[in-house]
C-alpha cells in the first residue's frame, strides 16, 4: 500500500495536470476566467482604459478572459502560460482574431516578450500556484514587460482554506490541491509583495465577482456575519515610473 504524501509539484506536473483541464471540455466552466473574466474586467475598468492598449494575459490558459478583454477594443491581446496544451488551444480559438497578437508557453523565464511591451498585464488567480521564487520571478517579470505606468490587473483567493480543497491520488497516494494552489493571501500581505517589487497599488480590497444576485447574497451574508470575509482579493497598481 502506498503512504499517503504531499504531492512536490515540478514543472511537467503542473504542466500535465492543466493540460488536462484545458483539452478537457467539461472543465471548461470550472476556469475562473470563464465564470468571472468579465465581472473582473468591468470592475477593473472604473480604474483604467483597455481601449487601444496592448495586454498580456499572463497565466492565459485556454484563453476565456482574452475572449472578454478584445470586446473592450485594445490594441493587441497577448498571452503567456506554462502549459502547452492551454497555448495549444487558445492559438487554435483565436487563430481568426484580428486583436491576436499571438500566444506563447515556456518553461522558464524570462519571456521572448521585449522590456516595456504592454501597457496593462493581466494575472488572473495565478499567483497562488507560485512558490517563493517563482512568486518573485513572476512579478519581476510582469514589471519588465510593462512600460512605465502601465497597469497591473491581478486576482488571487482570499484568506483560502488550503486544506479543504485537498484530495489523493488512490493510485500513488499524492495528496494535492485539485486546483494546485500551494499558498494563500490578504489584503495586506498582497499589497506587500507588490510594493516591495516596485509597484504603486490604486486599489486592493476583498470582493465577491459575479452577477448582481450572486453580490447581493454575498452582501447579505456580511451584514449577519461580521467575521465574514469576501472569497476573492483584486489588486490594481501602477509600475512606478
Amino acid at each position: 500500500m502506498n503512504q499517503a504524501k504531499n504531492i512536490i509539484w515540478s514543472g511537467e506536473k503542473v504542466s500535465r495536470l492543466w493540460g488536462y483541464y484545458a483539452s478537457n471540455p467539461s472543465y471548461k466552466n470550472q476556469y475562473f476566467s470563464h465564470h468571472s473574466g468579465k465581472y473582473i474586467l468591468k470592475y477593473s475598468d472604473k480604474f483604467l482604459t483597455y481601449q487601444g492598449k496592448k495586454i498580456l494575459d499572463y497565466g492565459c490558459g485556454p484563453g476565456h478572459l482574452l475572449k472578454e478583454i478584445c470586446l473592450y477594443s485594445p490594441e493587441k491581446v497577448y498571452g503567456l502560460d506554462f502549459s502547452k496544451e492551454s497555448v495549444y488551444e487558445l492559438t487554435k480559438n483565436f487563430k481568426e482574431e484580428p486583436l491576436f497578437g499571438g500566444a506563447y508557453s515556456l518553461e522558464k523565464l524570462p519571456s521572448s516578450f521585449a522590456d516595456e511591451s504592454m501597457d496593462v498585464v493581466t494575472a488572473v488567480e495565478v499567483i497562488e500556484h507560485l512558490n517563493d521564487q517563482q512568486l518573485s520571478e513572476t512579478i519581476k517579470e510582469i514589471k519588465r514587460v510593462l512600460v512605465p505606468g502601465g497597469f497591473i490587473i491581478l486576482t488571487t483567493p482570499n484568506k483560502e482554506d488550503l486544506e479543504a480543497s485537498k484530495t489523493i491520488c488512490p493510485d500513488c497516494g499524492s495528496i494535492f490541491h485539485r486546483w494546485q494552489h500551494i499558498r494563500s493571501f490578504d489584503v495586506m500581505s498582497l499589497k506587500k509583495i507588490l510594493e516591495k517589487e516596485g509597484f504603486m497599488a490604486m486599489h486592493a480590497e476583498a470582493t465577491v465577482f459575479g452577477s448582481l444576485a450572486k453580490r447581493l447574497y454575498y452582501n447579505l451574508i456580511k451584514v449577519y456575519k461580521k467575521d465574514f470575509d469576501y472569497p476573492h482579493l483584486i489588486y490594481i497598481g501602477k509600475k512606478s515610473v
